[in-house]
């Protein structure tokens, strides 16, 4: 279930570097948007016509970070029942990479989901990306299980993520 608008959160966010932005993608960024999809992700198949629909009949939400008012990033998150969100894609400019911005999208979308309704956040990674893998880590997700479907005829892992969990106390020897 999406959050609604009583929630404390923002739709936009202003990230501490200036000239930052994270906001909801627009129709105008289908074009973009697809492209960066269909390259990231070649199993996945889409047009800008496939992505709107696609954002119609689902529960999901897209954002996009934009420098300077061009967008440089995006973040996709899905409502897969009332208690559990799956971040479906996450992608950076590849010239953009390993300058925290992806860091920022995983901060917006976790401030997102931080409400009493959501329990669990998942997202699937590809095995061999460890740069991916330390971010999740460094964001406190772990390794759930692998995947039960292939991707693009490939083993992915299913990472996950207990927003209101506490962290147990360190046992005593």
């Amino acid at each position: 279930m999406k959050p609604n608008s009583t929630n404390s959160y923002k739709n936009t966010s202003e990230p501490a570097e200036p000239g930052l932005r994270i906001a909801p993608v627009e129709e105008t960024d289908f074009q973009t948007l697809t492209a960066w999809i269909t390259a990231e992700f070649p199993y996945f198949k889409t047009d800008p016509n496939h992505y709107r629909k696609r954002m119609l009949d689902k529960p999901i939400e897209t954002y996009k970070l934009e420098k300077n008012a061009r967008m440089i990033g995006y973040i996709e998150i899905e409502y897969l029942t009332p208690d559990v969100a799956r971040i479906n894609g996450l992608g950076v400019e590849p010239d953009k990479r390993n300058n925290g911005y992806g860091t920022h999208l995983i901060h917006f979308a976790l401030q997102r989901l931080n409400t009493p309704e959501i329990t669990t956040v998942l997202l699937l990674v590809h095995p061999k990306n460890q740069i991916a893998k330390r971010m999740y880590a460094k964001h406190g997700f772990t390794f759930k299980r692998m995947f039960d479907q292939t991707i693009s005829g490939e083993i992915v892992e299913e990472w996950q993520k207990h927003p209101h969990a506490r962290a147990r106390p360190a046992k005593k020897t």
